[in-house]
């Protein structure tokens, strides 16, 4: 089951769980939304959703994001995109943000679980 981690700053969640109501109406889809205070580990998690009111995506801590699927939120256009160039730098999936916050987290977990499924096959 693929599993998203939404991450917000300050003490108003209202962003980041209405993106999160979009991704759990995704089939099979787990979704945990908390502050960047403490620092979470985004490591068990296919899916990161950042805030782009967060000063640095190193706030993450040095966990690893290559080949996460990841997407921001927030209301500065200039930021959000800021912080999805910091989070493809680190080598992660970009999901571009939707035209409302529901869309916007059904398409990441969608994404997400397209992922989760694929590693789920062996190859040869």
């Amino acid at each position: 089951m693929p599993k998203t981690l939404i991450v917000f700053a300050g003490d108003d969640p209202a962003g980041a769980e209405a993106i999160a109501e979009g991704a759990r109406s995704v089939r099979f889809a787990e979704v945990d939304v908390l502050p960047i205070d403490p620092p979470p580990d985004p490591t068990s998690y296919d899916a990161v959703v950042v805030d782009a009111a967060l000063p640095d995506v190193g706030l993450l801590g040095g966990a690893p994001l290559a080949d996460k699927v990841a997407s921001a939120f927030g209301v500065d256009d200039a930021a959000r995109w800021g912080t999805l160039r910091s989070l493809a730098d680190r080598g992660c999936l970009i999901v571009p943000p939707a035209e409302d916050a529901h869309a916007h987290g059904r398409r990441v977990a969608t994404v997400a679980g397209w992922i989760h499924h694929a590693r789920s096959h062996r190859h040869h």
